[in-house]
């Protein structure tokens, strides 16, 4: 979080800002989900996750 680098001076609120366009996400590699976890089932290979939109993910 960069709260507390924020308050102290470190940064200020653009530093703070780390999603810099629409695309940050996709030319780091990381699909972006904005969805709720249901349930966890952890296990030694990692296990998944159910979601709220009915879908899983490992």
């Amino acid at each position: 979080m960069a709260i507390p680098h924020v308050l102290s001076g470190q940064i200020d609120e653009v530093g703070a800002l780390q999603r810099k366009t629409e695309l940050h996400y996709n030319h780091g590699g990381i699909d972006y989900l904005n969805r709720k976890a249901l349930k966890v089932h952890a296990r030694e290979d990692g296990g998944t996750v159910d979601l709220d939109d009915g879908s899983t993910l490992a």
